[in-house]
């Protein structure tokens, strides 16, 4: 946010205010607009927090406005990323990520753009014999999505939506951005 402030400021300047707003279409002003608020609080809260010699409360924020949180079918203990790397998860928490147990997805909201606005999920808890049981639905406030890569394929998309998602073999094919077949460099951590 801060990088896109810094550039909005210096277009601003060269170009004045009402070029660059009337350059944005209606949902593309929407969005500018909450990226500059944003990243105007943040800068003031990290210059408040330099003049007042205290620390930064940039998270909290971050939170104020939705923050992040990792939303897990099962428990934080079972997932890859706490048996394989508890660091990283160590790290996550001490970056005031969420992590929400026991939450499966079930569908996706949209706003008057087509973007995401909110997340459904069937809630479970591990009753005192050990299996999962269902004991409600909630929804999180959501502006992005990210689907976990996981540590193996989940190619599950593919099989569900085979005109949208190819395989090729165990992973997803790989294509160019008109959805063309090509072959990855391998070697190459972006091809």
């Amino acid at each position: 946010m801060s990088k896109f402030l810094s550039r909005y400021e210096i277009l601003v300047a060269l170009q004045g205010k009402e070029t660059i707003h009337n350059s944005w279409d209606e949902e593309e002003r929407e969005i500018a607009e909450e990226f500059l608020d944003h990243a105007r609080a943040i800068r003031a809260e990290r210059e408040a927090s330099d003049r007042e010699g205290r620390v930064s409360r940039v998270l909290e924020l971050l939170q104020s406005w939705g923050g992040a949180t990792i939303a897990y079918r099962k428990r934080l203990i079972d997932s890859p990323s706490y048996t394989l790397n508890h660091e990283e998860v160590e790290k996550a928490l001490e970056e005031g990520i969420f992590f929400a147990e026991g939450l499966t997805p079930e569908r996706i909201e949209i706003d008057q753009w087509g973007h995401v606005q909110s997340v459904h999920f069937l809630a479970q808890a591990l009753d005192s014999l050990g299996s999962w049981k269902k004991f409600g639905v909630t929804e999180l406030s959501a502006r992005a999505v990210l689907v976990a890569a996981g540590t193996q394929p989940n190619t599950v998309l593919a099989r569900e939506d085979e005109k949208n998602f190819k395989l090729d073999g165990r992973y997803f094919a790989a294509c160019d951005e008109d959805g063309s077949p090509v072959t990855p460099i391998h070697g190459n951590p972006k091809p």
